[in-house]
Protein backbone atom coordinates (compact mmCIF):
# COMPACT_ATOMS: atom_id res chain seq x y z
CA UNK A 1 0.00 0.00 0.00
CA UNK A 2 1.45 3.66 -0.52
CA UNK A 3 1.64 6.01 2.32
CA UNK A 4 0.28 9.47 2.34
CA UNK A 5 2.09 11.74 -0.24
CA UNK A 6 3.34 15.20 0.82
CA UNK A 7 2.02 17.61 -1.78
CA UNK A 8 3.96 20.86 -1.42
CA UNK A 9 1.45 23.76 -1.71
CA UNK A 10 2.07 27.34 -3.17
CA UNK A 11 2.51 30.34 -0.24
CA UNK A 12 0.81 33.14 -2.34
CA UNK A 13 3.09 36.17 -2.25
CA UNK A 14 2.48 40.48 -2.51
CA UNK A 15 4.36 42.33 -4.68
CA UNK A 16 3.87 46.22 -4.13
CA UNK A 17 4.04 47.86 -7.03
CA UNK A 18 4.64 51.57 -7.15
CA UNK A 19 2.11 53.42 -8.95
CA UNK A 20 3.68 56.01 -11.34
CA UNK A 21 1.35 59.42 -11.91
CA UNK A 22 3.06 61.05 -15.09
CA UNK A 23 3.37 64.82 -14.97
CA UNK A 24 1.34 66.65 -17.12
CA UNK A 25 2.77 68.26 -20.09
CA UNK A 26 2.48 72.38 -19.75
CA UNK A 27 1.31 73.59 -22.69
CA UNK A 28 1.33 77.36 -23.95
CA UNK A 29 -1.38 79.35 -25.04
CA UNK A 30 -1.14 82.27 -27.81
CA UNK A 31 1.84 84.93 -26.71
CA UNK A 32 0.12 88.49 -27.36
CA UNK A 33 2.32 91.75 -27.92
CA UNK A 34 0.67 94.78 -26.38
CA UNK A 35 1.06 98.65 -25.09
CA UNK A 36 4.26 99.06 -27.62
CA UNK A 37 5.87 102.24 -27.26
CA UNK A 38 8.88 104.12 -27.64
CA UNK A 39 10.04 102.44 -23.78
CA UNK A 40 8.59 99.74 -22.72
CA UNK A 41 6.19 96.60 -24.03
CA UNK A 42 3.95 94.15 -22.47
CA UNK A 43 3.90 90.27 -23.07
CA UNK A 44 1.28 87.95 -21.83
CA UNK A 45 0.29 84.36 -22.58
CA UNK A 46 -1.87 81.30 -21.21
CA UNK A 47 -0.40 78.15 -20.07
CA UNK A 48 -2.22 74.80 -19.11
CA UNK A 49 -1.87 74.77 -16.03
CA UNK A 50 -1.34 76.99 -12.61
CA UNK A 51 2.55 78.22 -12.70
CA UNK A 52 4.98 80.82 -12.42
CA UNK A 53 6.03 82.87 -15.23
CA UNK A 54 8.41 85.67 -15.97
CA UNK A 55 10.22 86.34 -19.56
CA UNK A 56 13.94 86.80 -20.23
CA UNK A 57 14.87 89.64 -22.97
CA UNK A 58 17.84 90.77 -24.54
CA UNK A 59 18.71 93.01 -27.76
CA UNK A 60 20.14 90.10 -29.53
CA UNK A 61 18.77 86.56 -29.88
CA UNK A 62 21.84 84.69 -28.07
CA UNK A 63 21.77 86.68 -25.13
CA UNK A 64 18.14 87.13 -23.36
CA UNK A 65 19.79 86.89 -20.49
CA UNK A 66 17.77 89.96 -18.47
CA UNK A 67 14.59 88.65 -16.32
CA UNK A 68 10.99 90.44 -15.72
CA UNK A 69 8.65 88.53 -13.69
CA UNK A 70 5.35 88.97 -13.81
CA UNK A 71 3.87 92.15 -13.24
CA UNK A 72 1.68 90.68 -10.41
CA UNK A 73 4.65 89.82 -8.51
CA UNK A 74 7.79 86.65 -8.43
CA UNK A 75 6.07 84.25 -6.99
CA UNK A 76 2.55 84.89 -8.64
CA UNK A 77 1.36 81.46 -9.91
CA UNK A 78 -1.37 81.53 -12.33
CA UNK A 79 -2.69 80.28 -15.91
CA UNK A 80 -2.32 83.78 -17.48
CA UNK A 81 0.88 85.76 -17.24
CA UNK A 82 1.04 89.54 -17.87
CA UNK A 83 4.86 91.32 -17.90
CA UNK A 84 5.90 94.36 -18.84
CA UNK A 85 9.20 95.41 -19.61
CA UNK A 86 10.20 99.81 -19.16
CA UNK A 87 12.88 101.86 -19.46
CA UNK A 88 13.97 100.54 -22.82
CA UNK A 89 15.43 101.82 -26.00
CA UNK A 90 13.17 103.68 -28.69
CA UNK A 91 13.29 101.79 -32.12
CA UNK A 92 14.78 98.93 -31.06
CA UNK A 93 14.08 95.09 -31.91
CA UNK A 94 14.01 93.27 -28.59
CA UNK A 95 14.41 89.26 -28.40
CA UNK A 96 12.17 87.17 -25.78
CA UNK A 97 11.94 83.79 -24.59
CA UNK A 98 8.79 82.87 -22.23
CA UNK A 99 9.66 81.39 -18.69
CA UNK A 100 6.57 79.13 -17.39
CA UNK A 101 6.78 76.30 -14.44
CA UNK A 102 10.92 76.08 -14.57
CA UNK A 103 10.00 75.46 -18.53
CA UNK A 104 11.82 77.93 -21.01
CA UNK A 105 9.28 78.65 -24.53
CA UNK A 106 10.76 79.96 -27.77
CA UNK A 107 9.24 80.42 -30.94
CA UNK A 108 9.64 77.50 -32.85
CA UNK A 109 13.63 77.67 -31.77
CA UNK A 110 14.15 80.74 -31.64
CA UNK A 111 13.13 83.63 -29.30
CA UNK A 112 9.98 86.08 -30.14
CA UNK A 113 10.86 89.50 -31.20
CA UNK A 114 8.99 93.19 -30.28
CA UNK A 115 10.29 96.64 -31.48
CA UNK A 116 9.82 99.61 -29.92
CA UNK A 117 8.05 102.68 -31.60
CA UNK A 118 10.25 105.66 -32.61
CA UNK A 119 9.86 108.91 -29.89
CA UNK A 120 7.09 110.58 -31.50
CA UNK A 121 7.45 114.47 -32.25
CA UNK A 122 4.14 115.26 -30.03
CA UNK A 123 3.02 113.38 -27.22
CA UNK A 124 -0.64 112.43 -28.17
CA UNK A 125 -1.74 112.96 -24.57
CA UNK A 126 0.36 115.40 -23.52
CA UNK A 127 -1.48 116.27 -19.84
CA UNK A 128 -0.71 112.51 -19.03
CA UNK A 129 -2.63 109.24 -19.36
CA UNK A 130 -6.40 108.96 -20.44
CA UNK A 131 -7.77 105.80 -19.27
CA UNK A 132 -10.66 102.84 -20.10
CA UNK A 133 -11.81 100.72 -17.32
CA UNK A 134 -14.31 98.20 -16.41
CA UNK A 135 -14.71 95.33 -14.43
CA UNK A 136 -14.09 91.20 -15.56
CA UNK A 137 -16.22 88.78 -13.93
CA UNK A 138 -16.83 85.01 -14.26
CA UNK A 139 -20.32 83.50 -15.35
CA UNK A 140 -21.36 83.14 -12.10
CA UNK A 141 -20.84 87.03 -11.23
CA UNK A 142 -17.52 86.39 -9.37
CA UNK A 143 -14.60 88.33 -9.68
CA UNK A 144 -12.31 86.89 -13.09
CA UNK A 145 -8.75 87.96 -11.09
CA UNK A 146 -6.36 87.21 -14.03
CA UNK A 147 -8.11 88.02 -16.92
CA UNK A 148 -6.47 89.61 -19.50
CA UNK A 149 -8.36 92.64 -21.31
CA UNK A 150 -6.92 93.23 -24.88
CA UNK A 151 -8.47 96.07 -26.93
CA UNK A 152 -7.79 98.24 -30.06
CA UNK A 153 -9.10 101.88 -30.98
CA UNK A 154 -10.43 102.03 -34.42
CA UNK A 155 -11.05 106.11 -35.90
CA UNK A 156 -11.23 107.39 -39.31
CA UNK A 157 -10.09 104.40 -40.85
CA UNK A 158 -6.93 103.53 -38.77
CA UNK A 159 -6.50 100.48 -36.26
CA UNK A 160 -4.20 101.41 -33.14
CA UNK A 161 -1.82 98.80 -31.84
CA UNK A 162 -3.23 96.32 -29.24
CA UNK A 163 -3.80 97.65 -25.58
CA UNK A 164 -3.65 95.49 -22.63
CA UNK A 165 -4.82 95.38 -19.28
CA UNK A 166 -4.73 92.30 -16.40
CA UNK A 167 -8.09 92.21 -13.84
CA UNK A 168 -6.90 92.16 -10.13
CA UNK A 169 -8.34 90.50 -7.70
CA UNK A 170 -11.95 92.08 -7.63
CA UNK A 171 -11.62 92.26 -11.16
CA UNK A 172 -11.50 95.84 -11.94
CA UNK A 173 -8.85 96.13 -15.18
CA UNK A 174 -7.97 99.48 -16.67
CA UNK A 175 -5.98 100.22 -19.46
CA UNK A 176 -3.91 103.92 -20.79
CA UNK A 177 -5.48 104.27 -24.30
CA UNK A 178 -3.95 107.65 -23.99
CA UNK A 179 -0.99 107.19 -26.32
CA UNK A 180 -3.05 105.15 -28.73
Amino acid sequence: TAGPTNTPTATPTTTNTPTITPTPTLALGSVWRTNVNNSAFTISWITSQVVTGSIRYGTSPGAVNTVVNDDRGAGVTDDTHYVTVQSLSPSTTYYFVLVSGGQTFDNGGVPYTVTTGAVPAQPSCPNGGDYTYGYANKQDASPASGAIISLTIQHGGLTSFPMSGIAGPSGIWSVDIGNA
